[in-house]
């Protein structure tokens, strides 16, 4: 028994990019096994484009930067989109739609995520998404979008891959994320730290810059960190919210903070009535004086030579960092309190007729104790004696020194020196002093000796003999 069998084929044109199913010819041409030739009908009226994506680069547990996927209808007729399937091998896809997708249903398979849709694109326009991936581990990964549309068969299943390469990246990030903070103090310096936490490796370099306010400044910084300061003082002490963003920099990475702080100020509770400064003699032979408001308490702050926080403990060095300003309002505000000073009391005054001993108001000993060497009875290890009248007019003076001394005659040296601090004018300090304050007055024995503050700030002084016997 013969057999009739008829095997036919047809050859077409399909354009293929990279395994991407791509749109097919606006007319296509047939040739059979047979010699037929047939032309097929334009498939022009409804064409569906899908815009490429780069590869996207994953750091490994985390999710990457979106890409904007654009799908354009470069037909002639109005094109409807009826689903959208993501596959997820490896990696996992995290597509936001906008408020122009309506989304009826998302099914979550082995494979596949299918989100159902009924978008509808007109010829000549286009919509968006925007498509990241998840990488819980480490590799190279492809991925399909299948698109499924009313386009005629042959393009109603558009096809489009995407790439992910997750690896362990390094990075880094700055916490916390930022500050909101508040100070109600004159001014008030705020400290803000910030460290850096290094993902999948360090780096060596780091550059911090801040934009924003100027009460905001860089007061530390480093790889491990920074430490961004707001001084009330910078803005003038004015009550508002001020605002800030603290970059780090590291190769082509940043990271960013922000600050917020509020300036909160109650008037009246805060003041500078006046501060005075003596000679310096060798051995840190130097002392200041700061009369403030401080939260409406009347305040004598005071300062015994340098050397501290890091400074240099030779004299002439340390001078131009021994500043009244450092002992006034803002004093204890510093990242170290009372900057450079080596030895500090801070006395609240109660506006009563009393007096005061400075051993029972040390707020800094950063070097050598004074107190221990000076004075006797009710004065016993109290280097200053300060009287107020109970009218805030304050009399100062140095205690009688102790004839036991220590073993350092360097130090020794400093705690003669200071008997004769208050002095204006001192011939006979061992060393020599660097600086006067004054010339011999009167009959060319006498001087100008400090002797502490009227109620309103003004220096009090007497004129007496200057000292001539060490």
């Amino acid at each position: 028994m013969a057999t009739d069998l008829r095997v036919t084929s047809e050859v077409g044109y399909k354009k293929s990019i990279s395994a991407f199913d791509a749109i097919g010819p606006q007319l296509e041409t047939v040739l059979d096994l047979n010699g037929v030739r047939t032309n097929s009908t334009p498939l022009g009226v409804r064409v569906l484009s899908i815009t490429t994506t780069t590869n996207y680069l994953i750091d490994t547990g985390t999710t990457s930067s979106a890409q904007t996927i654009t799908i354009s209808n470069i037909g002639t007729e109005r094109l409807a989109i009826s689903k959208i399937e993501f596959e997820k091998n490896g990696t996992i896809p995290r597509p936001e739609f906008g408020s122009d997708w309506f989304i009826s249903s998302v099914t979550t398979g082995t494979n596949l995520v299918t989100y159902v849709t009924s978008i509808g694109i007109e010829a000549g326009s286009s919509k968006t998404f925007d498509l990241a991936y998840y990488g819980p581990r480490t590799g190279q990964f492809s991925n399909r979008i299948v698109i499924t549309s009313n386009a005629p068969a042959i393009n109603s299943r558009y096809v489009s891959f995407t790439f992910q390469d997750v690896q362990q990246l390094f990075s880094f990030r700055l916490i916390p994320l930022g500050y909101v903070t508040t100070s109600t103090r004159f001014s008030q310096i705020t400290y803000h730290d910030f460290t850096t936490n290094y993902f999948n490796g360090t780096t060596s370099t780091m550059s911090y810059s801040l934009a924003g306010s100027s009460g905001f400044s860089i007061t530390t910084s480093s790889v491990a960190g920074a430490t961004v300061q707001f001084n009330n003082l910078t803005i003038g002490n004015v009550n508002g919210t001020y605002t800030a963003t603290l970059t780090a920099i590291t190769g082509g990475l940043t990271a960013t903070a922000t600050l917020s702080h509020t300036v909160n100020i109650t008037p009246g509770l805060y003041a500078q009535y006046g501060t005075w400064i003596s000679p310096a003699a060798p051995n840190n032979s130097i002392v200041g004086f700061s009369y403030d408001l401080i939260e409406g308490v009347k305040t004598l702050t005071i300062g015994i030579g340098g050397g501290a926080d890091g400074s240099s403990s030779f004299l002439p060095t340390t001078l131009p960092l021994l500043l009244a300003s450092n002992l006034s309002i803002q004093g204890g505000e510093f990242l170290n309190p009372y900057q450079y000073w080596s030895v500090v009391y801070r006395i609240p005054l109660d506006e009563t007729a009393r007096t005061y001993y400075t051993k029972n108001y040390l707020v800094k000993l950063q070097g050598n104790s004074y107190d221990r060497y000076f004075g006797d009875n009710l004065g016993n290890n109290s280097i200053f004696i300060v009287e107020d009248d109970g009218h805030g007019n304050l009399l100062i003076k140095i205690n009688k020194l102790k004839e036991q001394l220590s073993d350092d005659d360097n130090f020794n040296i400093t705690l003669q020196n200071l008997t004769r601090v208050l002095f204006y004018y001192s011939p006979i300090d061992i060393g020599g002093r660097y600086y006067q304050l004054g010339t011999p007055k009167g009959d060319g024995s006498q001087t100008d000796l400090f002797a502490g503050f009227n109620n309103d700030g003004s220096i009090r002084t007497y004129l007496v003999a200057y000292p001539t016997q060490p």
